[in-house]
């Protein structure tokens, strides 16, 4: 199977688009994907503060020069990169070295344009300001230059898309990608495209779980949104989230695990990764890249990532359409597919019971015994795991659980895990939701 070249095209549109976290380049992007899925449109109100986070204004650039003696060395408006985000407005002229404190550009690459977000996150400490190439700022010489820069500034409400796909359970899988960082492709829009992909090839299959995908400004986004949903108890459905990142570029797959690190999500992925014949990298939470994985976490949702991080244009303006391979976006999706679809067929129990049953009595007989060291009796390795699982059972389903995350927390293969766990579902002590 290929990328659909509509998505492509709508991917090759939405590029080039300022999308920053309130703006009209941003809501023309929902408009586009919105041909696609007919997500849902949330609003929130600008006046709204959910931890303290504050949303931005609504901001679009419409002038940005440095000129000197007349002749113009910079103009913003060419890339969204070359100004700093939500930069303040002035006009006047200036000396060399009051410039420079206003100019940001990369020392690893003289001349790639940087991307400076973080007034994004702090709009209520701003500066103007432009990001340059290194070799326009070691051009530089003493005298003075005009600087002007001209935006618009309006109240708006935040917005964020999603699209959910019901299933047979209420149970809940999230797909989470930002679609803002304005002019670039990979980060994250390619997360976004890959996304609007799953969910297409999802519609068209029998489904247990309830599949969302949700598409929002990084960070700021996911802790209004999650806020939203807990308000609304939308969120007590959530049990598993996945993060998707810059699925685009030629580089390898790179899984982030969640926290807890051995949720069914968890296993699932490595499992279709380790079986994939890809080359492809995992490491633990936050060793891989930080993003909103953090606030799902913290709302109680695991959150693991796939990513293509990292690659050599992050973050610049090289991170364009030039970089993206049709072919890694398809694979992304169809990764991601093969690892819900393994969930779809991972059994979720729940107790029938509380406290801790007495395994040994004559109506169970569930008990698992290790034998005694004074007699000689050493158990075998799988006996002393089916031991732990035995112990662990009434203590691990203090939520529910999936057989594959049963698995990971003792080390034996789901097959055994399963076996054992029959005996007690025939015992009615447990049930499968």
């Amino acid at each position: 199977m290929s990328f659909p070249a509509d998505l492509l095209k709508t991917m090759t549109a939405i590029t080039p688009l300022c999308r920053y976290f309130v703006s009209p380049d941003y809501d023309k992007a929902l408009e586009l994907l919105c041909r696609h899925l007919k997500f849902r449109i949330l609003e929130f109100d600008p006046a709204q503060r959910v931890n303290r986070w504050t949303i931005p204004p609504g901001w679009k650039l419409k002038e940005g020069t440095i000129k000197k003696d007349g002749k113009l060395l910079w103009d913003a408006t060419d890339h969204p990169l070359k100004i700093v985000s939500l930069s303040l407005p002035f006009d006047g002229v200036v000396s060399r070295d009051e410039l420079l404190a206003h100019l940001h550009y990369d020392r690893r690459h003289p001349d790639w344009i940087p991307f400076h977000f973080r007034q994004l996150y702090r709009p209520w400490d701003r500066t103007w300001g432009f990001c340059i190439t290194q070799r326009l700022h070691d051009s530089l010489k003493d005298g003075d230059y005009e600087v002007h820069i001209r935006t618009e500034e309006y109240d708006a409400p935040m917005k964020i898309a999603d699209y959910t796909i019901p299933g047979e359970k209420p149970e809940t899988i999230v797909l989470v990608a930002h679609l803002d960082h304005p002019g670039v492709a990979n980060d994250d829009l390619a997360g976004v495209m890959t996304g609007v992909r799953i969910m297409q090839i999802l519609a068209e299959k029998p489904r247990q779980y309830t599949y969302r995908l949700v598409l929002l400004q990084e960070i700021i986004g996911s802790e209004f949104y999650l806020h939203r949903m807990e308000t609304d108890g939308e969120k007590d459905s959530f049990i598993y989230g996945l993060f998707l990142e810059m699925l685009g570029s030629e580089t390898p797959l790179n899984l982030q695990r969640s926290y807890m690190n051995t949720s069914a999500i968890d296993c699932a992925l490595e499992g279709v990764l380790k079986s994939s014949g890809l080359n492809y990298g995992a490491g633990d939470f936050r060793e891989v890249i930080c993003n909103d994985e953090a606030n799902w976490e913290a709302h109680g949702v695991p959150m693991p990532s796939i990513s293509r991080y990292p690659y050599p244009e992050y973050h610049s303006q090289h991170d364009n359409m030039t970089i993206i391979s049709p072919d890694k976006l398809e694979e992304s999706a169809q990764l991601v597919v093969k690892a819900l679809e393994c969930l779809e067929s991972d059994r979720r129990l729940a107790k029938n019971f509380t406290g801790a049953p007495c395994l040994s009595h004559p109506d169970l007989d569930l008990y698992v015994d290790p034998g005694q060291a004074a007699f000689a009796q050493k158990p075998s390795d799988e006996i002393r795991k089916l031991r732990k699982l035995m112990d662990l059972i009434p203590i691990i389903l203090a939520k529910p659980k999936t057989e594959s995350e049963i698995a990971a927390a003792v080390d034996l293969p789901v097959a055994s895990v399963a076996a054992y766990l029959d005996r007690w579902i025939e015992k009615d002590l447990l049930r499968v939701l």
